[in-house]
């Protein structure tokens, strides 16, 4: 329920207009006049509703899962922040190597994908005590992917779940890829800002505003608030990079060679693009968010530089001048 209240007051905080919404609990059969979909999907629709009536109103049933099922699973919800990018790893690492399609005719091994995502959070001066509890976290993170429909098995894995089996339980032995869900949501991290604000009143942070529901921040205040933990959560990307150093090459060639947080940059960089740019009177707002916005981009620019200089040009800036561009067009259109 909590995704779909966070759901509502996103809708409510951009339309500002009349709306009448049915919600539905029920299981996953499809049904008439019934949206079975994610809820970023059900925004979408209802943003398309609001804009095509002329007077505002719009009625719309909304199936959502219960527990354990939800449509949008919290994937930086897991432990700190020193953890919290380890979801993104898991994903990346599958997306890289092409484990993406439907029926997961490439796939990786529950243990070797443990093994190969550790080794991108440790090296060997990494003290005893903090890669075991990285090892512990990796291998709570790709259970818990797996048990929210992130990860599936290959078509070539021997299926063992039985039909009266609740819970999703996963083993080290699995042949494993990334599912149709979790290439969405990855998708829909990098296309909107939609997922991270939905994400946020369920991520503890030491950061300013944190003990303030989103509900109650404005439009502005909310980006500024992800940029925010975009950059916390960079830093500890840049300190997880540095644990692979020298070898460049390889952490390219298991996770890409743009940032995690380059593709969480560029989501909020498109909600704060698509908010202001029919919002002329909010100018200096947006002076503001966008001069922080930039900095982080300046920032990452500047590391990859530094890496590139040092280590090979293996990292890619292209996407971050993309970023920049982006808000200085929203500017000039404003």
């Amino acid at each position: 329920m909590e995704y779909a209240s966070s759901l509502i007051k996103y809708i409510l905080n951009r339309t500002g207009r009349p709306y009448k919404i049915t919600f539905i609990f029920d299981d996953i059969e499809a049904k008439d006049s019934v949206f079975h979909m994610p809820a970023i999907e059900v925004a979408r629709h209802m943003f398309s509703r609001f804009n095509a009536t002329d007077d505002g109103n719009c009625t719309v049933k909304v199936l959502f899962y219960d527990g354990s099922s939800e449509s949008i699973p919290n994937i930086i919800q897991h432990g700190d922040v020193e953890s919290q990018l380890i979801c993104l790893y898991i994903m990346k690492y599958l997306l890289v190597q092409g484990c993406d399609d439907v029926y997961g005719e490439k796939y990786v091994e529950g243990s070797e994908l443990y093994l190969e995502v550790v080794s991108l959070l440790t090296n060997g001066s990494t003290p005893i005590p903090v890669r075991r509890r990285l090892e512990r976290i990796v291998r709570e993170a790709i259970s818990f992917l797996y048990a929210r429909g992130i990860l599936f098995r290959s078509l070539y894995d021997i299926e063992t779940e039985h039909r009266g089996q609740i819970h999703r339980v996963y083993c080290d032995s699995f042949k494993l890829y990334l599912s149709p869900r979790g290439v969405r949501l990855y998708k829909l991290l990098g296309g909107a800002s939609v997922v991270l604000e939905l994400y946020r009143d369920d991520v503890m942070t030491d950061l300013c505003n944190n003990d303030v529901v989103t509900s109650g921040l404005g439009v502005g205040d909310t980006f500024l608030y992800l940029l925010d933990l975009i950059g916390k959560l960079f830093v500890v990307e840049k300190r997880n990079l540095a644990r692979v150093l020298p070898d460049l090459q390889s952490y390219v060639e298991r996770v890409g060679n743009r940032f995690l947080c380059e593709h969480l940059l560029r989501g909020v960089v498109r909600g704060i693009a698509l908010y202001y740019e029919s919002y002329e009177d909010n100018n200096k707002e947006y002076d503001r968010i966008s001069l922080s916005a930039n900095a982080i981009i300046s920032e990452m620019k500047e590391y990859a530089r530094a890496m590139n200089g040092k280590y090979g040009n293996w990292l890619s800036l292209r996407g971050l001048d993309d970023l920049g561009q982006a808000l200085s067009t929203t500017r000039d259109e404003g």
